[in-house]
């Protein structure tokens, strides 16, 4: 068997199929160079992100409760212990 086969040929593969996987335009290159597609979890959220309209207002909204989603987590963890030290130092 060679190393070149063709696409549609006794591998199973068809090549209609192919170009719905093949779609990676909202995906940058790098992130596709890390085998990232719109099958992995990651994959689909960069496409998700990638497919979203800037200028369109509703999109926007959508970009916004995406980074809240993402990052609000992190910044309540990070963020409860200086609640507590800002609390300690105003009760004394």
């Amino acid at each position: 068997m060679s190393d070149s086969r063709e696409l549609g040929g006794d591998d199973g593969i068809d090549p209609a199929d192919l170009r719905y996987h093949a779609d990676h335009r909202s995906i940058p290159e790098d992130a596709q160079k890390l085998g990232l597609d719109r099958n992995t979890q990651e994959g689909a959220m960069l496409s998700f992100a990638g497919s979203l309209n800037p200028r369109r207002p509703g999109h926007k909204v959508i970009a916004w409760v995406m980074l809240l989603a993402l990052v609000g987590p992190g910044l309540l963890t990070l963020g409860w212990p200086l609640v507590e030290r800002v609390q300690a130092f105003f009760t004394w």
